[in-house]
């Protein structure tokens, strides 16, 4: 369980970059269409084609909420890695039981 656990943690972490990429193309497109430098549709970089506003803001509620998603998901697994016990196999001294 908990290797399941740290392997949803770093999808996560992926994810949570993929969001971020998001939200950066998609804030410049709207920057640049919003403040009339480029035209929808017109070149931004050498081969990319500026988004409408609509579609820049779209593709930056999706990040926004990709980053959400994973944020949230890795405090829950962070928070059930912390409560499962590890593993005192190759503890020298295992803690004693009372009775």
């Amino acid at each position: 369980m908990r290797g399941f656990l740290k392997f949803i943690s770093i999808f996560m972490l992926l994810v949570l970059v993929v969001g971020a990429g998001q939200v950066g193309v998609a804030l410049i497109h709207f920057y640049m269409v919003y403040f009339g430098q480029v035209a929808p549709g017109e070149p931004v970089y050498v081969d990319e084609r500026a988004f409408s506003l609509t579609d820049s803001a779209f593709l930056c509620v999706l990040g926004v909420a990709l980053i959400t998603l994973s944020v949230s998901v890795r405090a829950l697994v962070r928070r059930r890695l912390s409560a499962q016990p590890h593993n005192t196999s190759l503890n020298p001294d295992p803690p004693k039981r009372a009775g």
